[in-house]
């Protein structure tokens, strides 16, 4: 696209130097104005060229050569102030060993919640699973792409850092801690096991880190691997590139080689996290799998996000047949856990990265719009046998940035600072979850239950308001009858995008102090004011 646009530049820029000629030389039956109007027009289009070219984000993130030029570079740099947080300074986590007991960490890619309520014959093993665990009905990703979620997930942090995308160097002093170096920190063993080639998006460089003891991801398996071979924006171009020899692995083979390192590892404390991906478009179907539901025929052009509306049930079978496989690959990898004596010890989380969308909101897959179908996933926590907590649910909205913080204390460890999430038991009144994209389209969202806001800035600007218990699919947008209620949470959102990119641009901030932390100061609550 890049050279797309170099190219187009030329041309107007040629274009503009002969209509000028033109229009300085008397030419038969062509007025004086006409040729001075094809004249402005190809220094507009050069303009806009030149813009284009110019605001283009030179991350190597997939989205940054379609995106870029979507959101200016910030003019100046932010002093951080932030009224909804106090300053933590920044300290290492306090010492304590905890109880042992074994973590273990499932993410799924694009995992809906309503997996479990409309179509749980997809997910049998998992549907039995949540029966006996406590489940959190309404549990929101942090972003509706991965390469915020994933990490967002791994560090309890928010995704939003700047008004751009900043990636993840190596050497950036705003980082944080993982999950996984807090444990290690803690004695714990650690590992990290992907389908996904984790280049993408550059993830790699905060995951393959000294704090993660064994790191395995697609570009180290020696085997066959897959990839839309549509996605030409994805990770099909990094492997053109060089950048990346690998697709993604089938996720049984990232189950199985889980399964051997926790089995190595049962006898002592150890957090693992794995990020499986066969439900990521075009949802991968093993050789041998079966295919429940049907058709589920992807026989046109599947570019993804893009493909046909006509289509679309088609498509959710796809989706509904890759989870029934991964559904099955997951519980052959819990009964080599239960063989192993360490199945029902261990917490185990088992939570979707985000969801996925049919078009119930006129756009598919995700990295788009933040509704329901793309924010919310599914999200199962196993506790130890014994654990009264098993067998129920937990209704109140909950943030992904809380689950690293419930995970530290289910161990039985000191709760830290530096993760900007808190367990749920431990929030509380109606706390904020907040959201943010910077793909398909960019915009941020709050969730104070019943009501959720989304304000979108591309493509165009809106703000949609629903309230999510009479209007759960959000197809009436109360901005207009609701205003007091808008007002309110636009100012909570805006309030925690300002704290956010100001903690981030302002070194002398995020080199002395925590990140903010929105519960720690009591925010209005917007349930009095909706009643």
């Amino acid at each position: 696209m890049l050279i797309l646009l170099a190219a187009g530049l030329l041309l107007c820029l040629y274009a503009t130097f002969r209509l000028l000629r033109l229009a300085s030389r008397p030419a038969p039956g062509v007025p004086r104005s006409t040729r001075a109007l094809l004249c402005a027009l190809a220094a507009v289009l050069t303009g806009y060229a030149g813009m284009s070219i110019s605001r283009t984000d030179g991350s190597r993130s997939s989205y940054a050569p379609f995106l870029g030029s979507m959101r200016p570079q910030p003019a100046a740099v932010a002093v951080y102030s932030c009224p909804r947080s106090r300053d933590v300074p920044i300290s290492m986590p306090a010492p304590g060993t905890g109880n042992g007991v074994p973590i273990i960490v499932v993410m799924i890619e694009s995992l809906r919640a309503d997996l479990l309520t409309r179509f749980a014959d997809a997910i049998p093993n998992l549907a039995q699973l949540a029966s006996e665990a406590l489940v959190f009905e309404r549990a929101y990703a942090t972003a509706s792409h991965s390469d915020y979620e994933d990490l967002s997930f791994w560090y309890s942090r928010y995704p939003l850092r700047a008004d751009h995308r900043l990636g993840y160097p190596r050497d950036a002093d705003w980082r944080g801690l993982s999950v996984f170096e807090y444990f290690k920190l803690k004695g714990y063993s650690t590992a990290y096991f992907s389908s996904q080639n984790e280049k993408w998006g550059e993830m790699i460089n905060w995951l393959d880190i000294p704090g993660v003891d064994t790191f395995f991801d697609s570009e180290r398996f020696e085997g066959d691997t897959w990839e839309n071979p549509d996605d030409a924006a994805g990770l099909i171009s990094l492997i053109r590139a060089g950048y990346a020899r690998s697709g993604k692995v089938a996720d049984a083979h990232t189950l199985d080689f889980a399964a051997t390192w926790i089995e190595r590892h049962a006898r002592e404390p150890f957090f693992i996290g794995l990020n499986l991906q066969n439900t990521h478009y075009h949802y991968f179907i093993p050789e041998g799998g079966k295919r429940p539901f049907l058709p589920d025929d992807l026989g046109f052009r599947a570019v993804y996000s893009a493909w046909p509306r006509e289509q679309a049930a088609n498509v959710r079978n796809r989706y509904l047949n890759a989870a029934y496989n991964v559904d099955a690959a997951f519980a052959k990898f819990a009964a080599r856990l239960k063989r192993a004596g360490v199945w029902d010890r261990a917490v185990v989380l088992v939570v979707g990265d985000g969801g996925e969308a049919f078009y119930e909101h006129g756009f598919g897959n995700h990295s788009g719009p933040m509704y329901e179908e793309v924010a919310r996933t599914l999200a199962i926590l196993k506790l130890p046998r014994g654990d009264a907590r098993n067998g129920t649910s937990w209704s109140a909205p909950v943030s992904h940035v809380d689950f690293v913080p419930a995970l530290v204390d289910l161990a039985g460890l000191p709760e830290w600072t530096g993760f900007q999430g808190r367990a749920p038991w431990q929030h509380s009144g109606n706390v904020p979850v907040y959201m943010t994209v910077n793909a398909l389209t960019v915009e941020d969202a709050v969730v104070r239950w019943p009501w959720k806001l989304m304000k979108r800035t591309f493509p165009g600007h809106e703000i949609e308001l629903y309230n999510l218990e009479t209007d759960p699919d959000e197809t009436d947008n109360q901005q207009d009858a609701r205003p007091d209620i808008a007002l309110e949470l636009l100012q909570d959102v805006q309030s925690w995008r300002q704290c956010q990119i100001g903690y981030y641009a302002d070194r002398k901030a995020h080199v002395r102090i925590q990140p903010p932390r929105f519960h720690d100061v009591d925010a209005p609550d917007v349930m009095a004011v909706s009643r």
